[in-house]
């Protein structure tokens, strides 16, 4: 078999040039990290180590185009990705292993990137007179903080038309530690990576059942 592009355990710069809607200055690089790359997990995909203290807070599974080594690039490459390999193009295997960015995205402004969280409180829900967890997250390339929900769990999925772009858009159904309505929100509103991450694999798995169940009742 072809030779691995990295290694488990080589040091990577991640390109990412998205950003929150909402807020107005510019991320100040590209090219983020560096991260360790954990496994190979296709033949164009790779996952990154996310250590909990690292601040980051992302799908971990990108695209090798998104990727150069450490070893080639010392310092933090400028270059910007081309247009060929804009992520709307990338359609070279399963979309669950794409990032975030790569489902059909409904904004220019679409993934955002946490560089740390400050702080936490716990108000009282003005809807249900509860205690509700946050977060005061600062996003990398920005002077103001946000306080951010807390994500409990990811119910389900769907890919319903937008009406501002008439194309279909990828939601999930979120439950809000301390809230009892869940609601339907696109992947860039969530920075909850681990439990996205998950919810696919385990999404992934669970579809060789069904088929098979759905064989059995024809």
């Amino acid at each position: 078999p072809p030779r691995s592009l990295f290694e488990p355990g080589s040091r990577v710069w991640l390109y990412m040039e998205r950003v929150k809607p909402g807020l107005t200055k510019k991320l100040a690089h590209r090219w983020h990290g560096p991260f360790r790359i954990k496994k190979k997990v296709e033949e164009f995909a790779y996952e990154l180590e996310l250590p909990n203290r690292s601040g980051y807070r992302f799908y971990p599974v990108v695209h090798v185009s998104r990727l150069k080594a450490v070893s080639e690039f010392g310092d933090r490459p400028k270059v910007r990705l081309a247009p060929e390999v804009d992520e709307e193009s990338r359609v070279d295997f399963d979309e669950e292993l794409l990032p975030e960015d790569s489902w059909e995205p409904d904004r220019p402004s679409g993934e955002f990137e946490v560089e740390a969280i400050l702080d936490d409180r716990t108000p009282l829900s003005t809807s249900t007179n509860r205690a509700v967890r946050e977060f005061k997250v600062k996003w990398v390339g920005y002077e103001e903080t946000t306080w951010e929900f807390e994500v409990e769990a990811i119910l389900d999925d769907r890919t319903p038309l937008s009406t501002s772009t008439n194309r279909a858009v990828r939601e999930f159904k979120v439950k809000w530690v301390g809230y009892e309505e869940a609601t339907w929100e696109p992947a860039t509103n969530l920075s909850c990576g681990g439990l996205l991450y998950d919810y696919l694999r385990q999404k992934r798995s669970d579809r060789p059942l069904q088929m098979a169940q759905t064989a059995d009742e024809e």
